[in-house]
């Protein structure tokens, strides 16, 4: 019984902390140094978490060497520059992951949060990058921060 509910412990602990975890996943070939302009979406919805997010990302493209516009200045851009372009999306979600010991149980909640970026004449994907954050309480601006980081490593100029 005891290995049992060992093994159990292990499983589920190991099933943690895969899921709770930041990275990224790049097109292959990818030049992001052709890339002047980043878009992000005016369309926003979610409260105060989304628009933070986006401030949060925003701001890291700036300091990463980007021109940050609204989507809906992109036809203002020359044919030239809307070829510099990537579209940037972001999404946020959460999750309860369930957690034994030998003194009890309970659930740990994880806030996640996905960064898409886009070429913005082919639609062709090309980055995403995941952050997380959790433990017994999830605050979501940590997990957007856990995604600019992995996304640091692969734009910063």
């Amino acid at each position: 019984m005891k290995n049992l509910f060992l093994s159990l412990f292990v499983c589920v602990f190991l099933c943690g902390c895969a899921t709770a975890k930041s990275s990224s996943t790049i097109s292959p070939n990818v030049d992001f140094s052709k890339y002047s302009f980043a878009a992000i979406g005016s369309d926003i919805s979610g409260g105060s978490s989304a628009f933070d997010a986006q401030i949060e990302i925003q701001n890291a493209l700036v300091s990463f060497g980007y021109t940050v516009i609204g989507d809906n200045r992109i036809g203002t851009l020359s044919a030239e520059d809307q070829a510099k372009t990537f579209i940037v999306t972001a999404g946020m979600s959460s999750s309860s992951q369930l957690y034994i010991t030998q003194y009890g149980g309970g659930t740990t909640d994880y806030t996640y949060c996905t960064i898409n970026i886009a070429d913005y004449l082919s639609g062709y994907i090309l980055a995403s990058f995941r952050g997380s954050h959790g433990g017994d309480y999830s605050y979501p601006i940590e997990a957007v921060r856990a995604a600019i980081l992995e996304m640091e490593k692969i734009l910063k100029k």
